[in-house]
């Protein structure tokens, strides 16, 4: 499975092409990520992702993107707020969140 020359890659040439992801879970994150191709549905290449453990930051991060809707398990798991969620949609997030007292 998988490319291994440029005369494998040929055969993809103006075929639309995915990034996926595999084995997702919402404590670890993705197990694999892969890129395919969507019409063949061949994956051309694909890399195991070591396992992330999911932080309350990652957490809120999520929740500011999709949704309190979108993760309420997750909202449940780490007692976040929608004040919390509201208030973290304002941060820098590569200046790290602030903490709630």
């Amino acid at each position: 499975m998988g490319v291994h020359s440029g005369e494998d890659l040929l055969k993809h040439v103006g075929h639309d092409l995915a990034c996926v992801t595999y084995g997702d879970d919402l404590m670890s994150g993705p197990s694999n990520v892969a890129v395919e191709c969507e019409r063949c549905g061949e994956v051309l290449l694909d890399f195991d992702v070591p396992p992330e453990r999911l932080t309350r930051e990652r957490a809120l991060k999520m929740l500011t993107k999709g949704g309190a809707d979108a993760y309420a398990d997750l909202a449940a798991y780490f007692q976040i707020s929608d004040e919390e969620i509201d208030a973290a949609r304002d941060w820098k997030w590569e200046e790290g969140p602030k903490s709630f007292t």
